[in-house]
């Protein structure tokens, strides 16, 4: 039975009809429907945020290695480019800004930089890591798909390359400043004004470059310092102050025992100079001229010292004692006048008198051993009579007698000699010159040389250096002679004893005598063999006006002379072969050769 609109279940709740329940219109549209509905618009939703999702995600990870669709690095197009891509379009957009030179400006001086050895490079690499790699952030995925980019590339500065690039480009426009000075010249001071120098500031330099290089369109101005002379404006005035008022603000008073002078400023100033010293002005008076001054003023003051010497009594050397002296100390009077010069209250200088002591003292000569003949020779003059010739050669004994050697000298008969000529005492005299008999200045010294040369050679000194004569004469011991021309051929022996050597020669009849003394140092042994590669004399024809015929006759040949030294102790110091060729004493005829042409 139907139940009734009113039935109540046993619960008390009131039941509807069945029918209406399940067939009413009213429930269709209000009850199950909407619920359905709700389903289909959340589902719809989600699968729109997963769409969205999907999308997002693909596009980070597509981002990620792509460049950003509209990029420019430094002006180069890099958009949309895979990473790869985009370092090499970034590299080979840029490869001439990294390359050519860098224009620079200092003031009014301008200048290049090589990048490479600047130390100034592009990574591009990293420009293009700054626009890719993965990014979760949604602004920048926006960005690097649909934005625009426009970025600087990042740059690599080697510091130290570019300052010290810089630096040689710094040597290059620096103006140093120019030092005030201060001079004496008519009693007078004249100083000279300092100037600023102006240089790169090469810190600020460097900054500016590492900022600028890469985008710089045009000469880069580099920034100018000021260089501020050592020697000021400051400095001068000091000086002026302190040294140049004074000094001519009156004399100063020289004082030395009982004796007494005044040096005017004009005489001061005379040998006075102001140099710079540890940034500042300092008076110097030249003590050697100061010395002459007050020497001069004061003659009776003090007593010179002379040195020990030696000289020959009756042909042995003997020591000429030295003698000291009293005076003062050049430096101690330049020290004193120059504090008073500077004083505008104590103007005077006080000198004491102290013993001078020789250089060379009496002792020192007798340390030296000079007791006995080392080595000694002797040649004979030319037959006949060639006084200019003796003559020269007696006046070169002279001047070489008494020369003293010590150890380690080497003797120059040229530099004791000379100069050779009129003025000095020597003669006009015969000469063999390139194998030819003509006259020159001092001519037959060259036996004195030999004579000299022997005498050495003997007594194991050593042999510096000489030179024989082109053809042989008969008065030396062939292989054993040296000839002398001045300028051009010198003989030097070197005296390698420990001992002093006193030089000694003399012409006394007919012979040219030399020899040495000292202490007895060597042994020595000389050995000479004989004549070979004997050369026959020619006849030659000369046309110069200044020809001396020659009768000739004489061979050519070589020799070998050979010297052995020794320690008194026997052990070796030496052991030398000397070759020496001659050439053949050749028939000259003066004039031209009959058979020619």
């Amino acid at each position: 039975m139907a139940a009734s609109p009113d039935a109540v279940d046993e619960e008390g709740t009131r039941v509807t009809d069945s029918a209406t329940e399940v067939g009413s219109p009213l429930d269709s549209l209000e009850g199950e429907a909407p619920s359905k509905r709700g389903r289909r618009i959340g589902t719809g939703i989600g699968i729109a945020i997963v769409v969205l999702a999907a999308a997002y995600v693909g596009g980070v990870f597509w981002t990620a290695d792509r460049t950003p669709r509209e990029a420019t690095v430094s002006g180069v197009e890099v958009g949309g480019l895979p990473s790869a891509q985009a370092v090499t379009a970034l590299e080979d957009g840029l490869a001439d800004r990294v390359t050519q030179p860098l224009s620079i400006r200092v003031g009014d001086i301008e200048a290049t930089l090589d990048p490479t050895q600047a130390g100034l490079a592009v990574d591009a690499q990293a420009s293009i890591d700054a626009l890719t790699g993965r990014s979760w952030d949604p602004r920048v995925v926006i960005e690097r798909l649909f934005g625009q980019v426009d970025t600087d590339a990042v740059t690599n500065v080697d510091s130290e390359a570019l300052t010290a690039a810089l630096s040689g480009a710094e040597d290059f426009v620096t103006v140093p400043p120019v030092d005030a000075t201060i001079a004496f010249a008519n009693g007078t001071a004249v100083v000279s004004d300092p100037v600023d120098g102006s240089g790169l500031d090469v810190e600020a330099a460097v900054t500016i470059i590492e900022d600028t290089w890469l985008t710089a369109t045009d000469t880069l101005d580099l920034p100018v310092t000021t260089i501020a002379p050592t020697m000021d404006q400051a400095t001068v005035d000091t000086a002026m102050t302190t040294i140049v008022d004074p000094l001519l603000s009156g004399p100063v008073t020289v004082v030395a025992g009982e004796a007494t002078t005044t040096l005017e400023p004009d005489a001061l100033t005379a040998i006075a100079t102001v140099p710079a010293q540890d940034g500042a002005f300092v008076l110097q008076l030249d003590a050697d001229q100061l010395t002459q001054l007050v020497d001069a003023a004061l003659p009776g003051v003090g007593q010179a010292s002379t040195d020990a010497s030696f000289t020959f009594t009756n042909g042995t050397p003997t020591i000429v004692p030295s003698q000291d002296g009293t005076g003062f100390d050049p430096a101690q009077l330049a020290a004193a006048v120059t504090a008073a010069a500077q004083s505008t209250t104590e103007r005077t200088a006080t000198l004491e008198l102290t013993a001078q002591e020789a250089e060379f003292s009496t002792a020192d000569a007798e340390a030296l051993g000079i007791t006995e003949v080392i080595g000694e020779y002797s040649t004979p003059l030319p037959a006949g009579t060639d006084v200019p010739r003796t003559n020269n050669i007696r006046h070169g004994a002279e001047i070489v007698t008494g020369t003293l050697l010590m150890p380690g000298d080497t003797f120059s008969l040229s530099k004791t000699l000379g100069p050779i000529n009129g003025s000095t005492g020597f003669f006009m005299s015969h000469v063999v010159e390139s194998g030819n008999v003509s006259e020159a200045w001092g001519g037959g010294l060259s036996q004195l040389s030999t004579t000299l040369f022997n005498a050495s050679f003997e007594a194991g000194l050593e042999d510096v250096t000489h030179q024989p004569h082109s053809r042989w004469f008969e008065r030396y011991p062939p292989g054993r002679e040296a000839t002398l021309f001045e300028g051009q051929i010198d003989m030097q022996f070197k005296n390698r004893t420990d001992h002093g050597v006193l030089v000694q020669a003399w012409v006394e009849n007919g012979r040219t005598y030399a020899r040495l003394w000292g202490t007895k140092t060597f042994d020595t042994t000389i050995t000479s063999g004989g004549k070979y590669a004997i050369t026959s004399p020619k006849t030659i024809y000369n046309t110069r006006a200044t020809c001396t015929p020659e009768s000739g006759g004489a061979n050519g040949f070589t020799i070998d002379v050979t010297r052995v030294v020794k320690g008194l102790d026997g052990s070796q110091v030496e052991s030398r072969t000397y070759t020496t060729t001659y050439q053949p004493w050749n028939k000259i005829v003066c004039g031209p050769d009959p058979n020619a042409g």
